[in-house]
């Protein structure tokens, strides 16, 4: 019986859910390097399809997040603070709600936008999406953390990944500021209220790259002794 009851607590366990999940959340990343391809095409059609499976996998990500919350509320017993498996989910949970708010924006708009910025705009988003597959690395190394009981190798292995996430981000932040220089240089040349979208995109991508950080920042708060 004491055997059982302890099976059934480790099937409950959040840890290979919270990769699920995180997997979800960066599938809809994932996308955004084609959605903007097709956008700076004025590909409508490639680029409507693309929102659409980002929001697939919004909601795939948020039917996994409400499963954790809910077996977290079930009693199972955890090496870590619940309330900080928590935070990550929903940490995780952004990257994948700040992809569709862009996607959505942007195609909801129809945004075309200035030849200045394409290339450098989407070397922005290719890095803030490789931001966020390497935070995906770092939670899939959580699973095996756990089963080590938190050995100092597998630690080492998550954080010197944590680390890599935190070196993109800055380089990212790098890629915001030159976006922001070439726009400024020609926004008396576009209409006002196209300039604030663009600049309201920049600063949407650069929370996408922020949120992939924070994976990183939380998960060593879970795992930390």
């Amino acid at each position: 019986m004491f055997k059982y009851s302890v099976l059934r607590i480790m099937a409950k366990s959040p840890f290979k859910d919270m990769q699920k999940h995180m997997s979800e959340c960066c599938g809809a990343a994932n996308l955004l390097p084609n959605f903007f391809a097709a956008i700076i095409a004025q590909d409508w059609d490639g680029a409507a399809a693309t929102h659409k499976e980002i929001s697939v996998f919004e909601s795939r990500a948020d039917s996994v997040k409400l499963a954790i919350c809910h077996n977290l509320h079930k009693g199972i017993f955890l090496p870590v603070s619940k309330n900080q498996v928590l935070d990550l989910v929903m940490i995780q949970d952004s990257i994948a709600n700040i992809s569709e708010d862009i996607s959505g924006l942007v195609f909801g708009r129809k945004m075309s936008f200035p030849p200045a910025i394409n290339d450098k705009l989407l070397l922005y988003v290719d890095s803030a999406v490789n931001a966020c597959g390497k935070a995906f690395d770092a939670i899939n190394q959580l699973s095996q953390m756990v089963e080590s009981g938190f050995s100092g190798s597998v630690q080492e292995l998550t954080e010197e990944i944590i680390a890599e996430v935190n070196k993109i981000e800055s380089k990212n932040d790098k890629i915001q500021i030159d976006l922001r220089e070439i726009l400024y240089n020609i926004e008396r040349d576009l209409d006002p209220l196209d300039a604030m979208f663009f600049y309201k995109t920049i600063d949407n991508i650069g929370r996408l790259a922020d949120a992939a950080q924070k994976v990183g920042v939380q998960l060593i708060m879970l795992v930390a002794k």
